[in-house]
This record gives C-alpha cells, structure tokens and sequence, in this order.
C-alpha cells in the first residue's frame, strides 16, 4: 500500500545530488584554470549560468542546515538538509 502522509526524498536523492554537483564544481573549476583569458570566461553567459546553478546549491545547503541547526537541535538526516531550489536548479542546469 502507498502511504502519502510522508513526502520526504528518500536519501539517495541527497547523496547524488552532492555527488553530481561536486563534479560540476570541480569542472567549472578546471575550465577556469585551463581557459585562456580569465576575464572572458567570466564573462560568457554560459559560464554566469554555471556559477550561479552551482552556487545556488551550496546556498540552499547552508541556509537549510543552518535553519535546521537553528530550530531543531537534534541531529537531522541528510535528506532532510537539501532543499528543493538546489533540485530545480540541478535539473534545469546545461550539461556538457
């Protein structure tokens, strides 16, 4: 029988999400250490886009941990630290 009173992400979700964004940064990373003009890559759309997706998560993970820390001080699992924005934008964000 399905319950629907939980709707929590199961916390391979998580996990995942932290694995692909982890690499995301890393590539970002290095196509800024490899780019020949620093300031043009900055500048390029493609990239702005890039940054502000990957920064977004590390934004929703902070401000949700630390809104966790703040209200509950129990241990809370790692499902339940990662929001949905970092979701929305992981899935919107241009693949190469």
């Amino acid at each position: 029988m399905l319950d629907k009173r939980r709707t929590d992400p199961h916390d391979a979700f998580f996990y995942v999400e932290c694995v692909c964004n982890a690499w995301f940064t890393f590539e970002i990373m290095i196509r800024f250490v490899v780019s020949p003009s620093k300031l043009a890559f900055l500048r390029a759309p493609v990239n702005i886009i890039d940054f502000v997706a990957t920064l977004s998560f590390y934004l929703d993970f902070l401000l949700t941990y630390h809104k966790k820390v703040g209200a509950d001080s129990r241990s809370c699992d790692a499902a339940a630290q990662c929001g949905g924005l970092a979701t929305s934008c992981y899935t919107y964000r241009r693949k190469r």
